[in-house]
């Protein structure tokens, strides 16, 4: 992400990890509108969890999750941080000095965007139906953490959720075909995912 953001000259970077796949042909309208909705200095994902890493930051750690984000680039690069490692990574995404924090103690705004268009507010991702929330069926951008919820099992779903949101966790279960099928289509480098009232395109 920071060679990229160090090479490329745009204002506003949108960020992909290897794993992103958009599920929704209106991905980049939803961004781009949610974006300029929480203003300069913003911090804007597809995904945002509870979670914390050994307990530093201690739960609720409200964070959005760096599988696909959207920030400008001038204010990315100020965090020069080093992501050598897996635990370098970790702590940038959700730890005590990592990027949602930065954003949050500058001032700034921070939310998650759904397949609706709509952004969310920290306090209430456990209910949007993105990540790890219902069966997911407004999630943007999937990732090999979204397609683990999506494939698993209602007592794997409960845990997952319960590490994402604690005792907010709201889970919904799905059979074993729709489950295979989800698994199947992930195999082809597509996304299968249930649809649920106002969930977009």
């Amino acid at each position: 992400y920071m060679a990229a953001a160090e090479l490329l000259p745009h204002e506003t970077l949108l960020l992909f990890n290897s794993y992103a796949r958009v599920a929704s042909r209106n991905w980049f309208e939803c961004f781009s509108n949610g974006f300029a909705q929480l203003g300069s200095g913003a911090l804007l994902g597809a995904t945002g969890s509870f979670e914390t890493h050994g307990n530093v930051p201690p739960f609720p750690n409200p964070h959005i999750r760096t599988n696909a984000f959207m920030i400008s680039r001038k204010l990315f690069l100020s965090f020069n941080a080093p992501l050598l490692t897996k635990r370098d990574c970790n702590r940038f995404e959700a730890g005590p000095d990592g990027l949602t924090k930065r954003i949050l103690q500058a001032g700034g705004q921070i939310g998650i965007i759904g397949r609706d268009g709509v952004v969310y507010e920290p306090e209430a991702w456990p209910l949007a139906r993105i990540f790890r929330s219902g069966r997911q069926e407004n999630l943007l951008v999937a990732d090999n953490r979204t397609h683990d919820y999506q494939t698993g099992s209602i007592f794997r779903r409960r845990k997952l959720a319960a590490m994402a949101w604690g005792a907010a966790a709201q889970v919904t279960g799905d059979n074993i075909v729709t489950r295979l099928m989800a698994r199947r289509a992930w195999a082809r480098r597509s996304v299968i995912l249930n649809r649920g009232p106002g969930s977009g395109p």
